[in-house]
């Protein structure tokens, strides 16, 4: 390559930035920054009001591919008809129900969860409309650090709960989609196997119906099937006339981050699961640590309170309610 061509490509790059840089400066002149304050929770908020599409991709994608799988199946029982002993019909059959499942996949997600005998109320379907969390609390003349904790959890609860739904359904949407997918493949393909299917359709069905499924484990762990929140700190050796608001204020953003951390960790076993049903290298007792961990920190209160009575110490915490997020 000579001199002259390499100093003509380098100033073509060079003018490419420049041109892009401008472009950059043009669109944050148009788009000038807003003047309210863009807090963390106002953040995760915008996230999950983008997802909302999401589920109607995936229906989307589920109609298509529904149709072309019916194509499929069509031509698979023409060709079980010209030569059965190389065309079994179960191939026929098993792409003609993967397409019924993709083309009806709200009403066939209904059937599966209702097969696998989820009740309850609520869902991570029914979250409505991000609201961005509480606004920080600022301090004269400064944050303390429990006031610090206090704002962030605050500000955050809402959003992250809404966020984790969201995430869960649309998560248990693709599982579900991609159990179908391997379904239409089984006989032909090594991968999708019985157990690879019907492995994404349950764990796929368990995120979709998160809380439901949460329930129930609050109802076997603890016999009530609601999620209960820190209502304050059970003191009984305090003076009279001390405030212990702050005190209050604090544990109870530390609680809503350990239920916090405990629907991540469900969400996490309900994948350990899929790969253990899947033959992966994953055990059993690894997922169900996650899944049984997770509950037992969403519902952190009442799991304190038992091992304090079971110890024969008073409850540290007073009657929790219901969870609100």
């Amino acid at each position: 390559m000579s001199p002259m061509r390499s100093v003509r490509q380098s100033d073509s790059c060079a003018a490419i930035d420049m041109m892009m840089a401008a472009g950059v400066l043009v669109l944050a002149a148009m788009y000038p920054a807003q003047a309210h304050a863009q807090y963390l929770g106002s953040i995760l908020c915008n996230v999950y009001t983008n997802t909302g599409a999401f589920p109607i991709l995936i229906s989307g994608i589920g109609y298509i591919g529904g149709g072309a799988f019916l194509l499929a199946g069509g031509k698979a029982l023409v060709k079980f008809t010209e030569n059965a002993a190389q065309n079994p019909l179960s191939k026929a059959i098993w792409k003609i129900m993967a397409a019924a499942g993709l083309i009806a996949m709200p009403s066939f997600i209904g059937w599966l969860i209702a097969t696998l005998a989820i009740t309850g109320t609520g869902g991570t379907q029914d979250l409505g409309v991000c609201t961005g969390g509480t606004a920080p609390t600022a301090g004269n003349p400064g944050v303390p650090l429990d006031q610090m904790v206090t704002n962030i959890i605050n500000n955050i609860r809402t959003p992250v709960a809404m966020l984790l739904g969201a995430m869960c359904y649309i998560l248990g949407g693709v599982l579900i989609v991609q159990g179908l997918v391997r379904a239409n493949k089984f006989g032909s393909d090594g991968k999708s196997s019985l157990s690879a299917i019907i492995s994404s359709l349950l764990t796929g069905c368990m995120l979709i119906a998160a809380a439901q499924v949460m329930m129930m484990f609050e109802n076997t762990l603890f016999g009530d099937n609601e999620i209960k929140h820190f209502s304050g700190l059970a003191w009984s050796t305090l003076p009279g006339g001390v405030d212990v608001t702050r005190i209050n204020k604090t544990f109870e953003a530390i609680m809503t981050f350990v239920q916090m951390i405990g629907w991540v960790a469900f969400m996490r076993g309900v994948y350990v699961l899929k790969a253990r049903l899947e033959g992966g290298q994953a055990t059993m007792g690894v997922a169900m640590s996650h899944i049984i961990g997770g509950a037992l920190a969403i519902n952190i209160v009442p799991f304190v309170n038992s091992l304090a009575e079971t110890a024969g110490m008073t409850a540290p915490f007073t009657s929790p309610g219901h969870y609100d997020p």
